[in-house]
C-alpha cells in the first residue's frame, strides 16, 4: 500500500518543489507613470554581518546624480531607472524601499519606493528570501531588461 502512494507523492513534491520558483519574468510588472504612492516609505540601512557575526561598518555611498558614474554601486530611485534606464543597463545599483510582493519562494521580490515599482529577480545568483513582504529592504544588484521591462537582478539584499 505504502509503495503505490510513494511514487505519486514524490512526483508531487517534486513537481510542486520545480514549480515554485518558475518561470518569474512572467510576475514582472511594468511600473507606470500612474505607479503613484501615498507617501514617502521610510527606510532604515541594515548592518551587514562580518563572518564572526559581529556588525561590521559600512560607508553609505553618496546618492548618485548621474549614471554616468563609474565608481562602484550607485543608489538610484525607481523614477531614475524608469526614466534613464538605457544608462543603467549592466550597472550595479543600490535601491531601498519596501517588498510589496514576493515569490513563495523568495526567489523575486517587488520593491516600492516612494517614486514606483522595480521588479528584484535573486534566482540568478542562486538567492532566496524569507517571507518578507511589507518589509523595508536595501537591494544590491545589476540592472537587466528582458521583454521591454527593466529590472533588478539582486546580488545582496538587507532588512
Amino acid at each position: 500500500m505504502l509503495r503505490k502512494l510513494f511514487l505519486p507523492v514524490l512526483v508531487l513534491v517534486i513537481a510542486l518543489a520545480v514549480a515554485g520558483c518558475g518561470d518569474a519574468s512572467a510576475n514582472i510588472e511594468k511600473p507606470s507613470a500612474a505607479t503613484q504612492v501615498n507617501s514617502p516609505v521610510s527606510v532604515t540601512t541594515g548592518v551587514p554581518q562580518a563572518q564572526d557575526g559581529t556588525a561590521k561598518e559600512q560607508d553609505t555611498p553618496a546618492p548618485a546624480t548621474s549614471p554616468a558614474r563609474d565608481t562602484g554601486p550607485q543608489k538610484i530611485t525607481v523614477s531614475e531607472l524608469n526614466k534613464n534606464s538605457a544608462a543603467f543597463i549592466g550597472k550595479e545599483v543600490i535601491m531601498e524601499g519596501k517588498i510589496v510582493q514576493e515569490c513563495g519562494s523568495g526567489c523575486w521580490f517587488n520593491l516600492q519606493d516612494s517614486t514606483g515599482v522595480v521588479y528584484v529577480d535573486l534566482a540568478p545568483n542562486n538567492m532566496v528570501i524569507p517571507q518578507k513582504v511589507g518589509s523595508k529592504a536595501k537591494v544590491y544588484g545589476k540592472v537587466d531588461k528582458r521583454s521591454g521591462i527593466t529590472y533588478v537582478i539582486g546580488s545582496k539584499v538587507e532588512f
